[in-house]
C-alpha cells in the first residue's frame, strides 16, 4: 500500500494525501473498518505536519464511525490518539474526558 510506504518513509504530506484517498475509497466501498484505519493514519500524518486541528478532526471522525459500528478496538485507538494529542497540547479537560471514555471502553483484549 502506497500510503503505508509513505508513512514508513515519513513523507507526511504524501501519506496524508494517500490516506485521504483511501478513506474516500473505503466510503464508496462501504468498508467502515478500512475508513476508520485510513482516518487514523491520515491523522498521524497531519499531526506530524503540525496540523493539530486537522488531526483532531480525523481521529474524531474515526472514533465516531467506530462507535457507530460498535468496533471497540478501533474506537479505542482513535480515542487514545485524541487523548495523547490533548495531553501534548495542554488541553487537560479534554484529555480527562478522553481518559474517561477509554475507561468506559474497557481494557484492550490480549493479542
Amino acid at each position: 500500500n502506497l500510503a503505508n510506504l509513505r508513512l514508513v518513509q515519513e513523507r507526511w504530506a504524501e501519506g496524508e494525501a494517500c490516506y485521504d484517498m483511501a478513506q474516500q475509497l473505503a466510503t464508496l466501498a462501504r468498508n467502515g473498518p478500512a475508513k476508520i484505519q485510513a482516518l487514523e493514519y491520515r491523522g498521524v500524518c497531519q499531526r506530524q505536519q503540525g496540523q493539530i486541528v486537522e488531526a483532531e478532526q480525523s481521529w474524531y471522525q474515526g472514533s465516531v464511525l467506530a462507535a457507530q459500528l460498535e468496533d471497540v478496538e478501533l474506537c479505542r485507538r482513535s480515542v487514545e490518539r485524541l487523548r495523547l494529542l490533548y495531553a501534548d497540547t495542554g488541553q487537560t479537560e479534554l484529555e480527562r474526558e478522553r481518559s474517561e471514555q477509554l475507561e468506559s471502553l474497557g481494557e484492550p483484549r490480549a493479542a
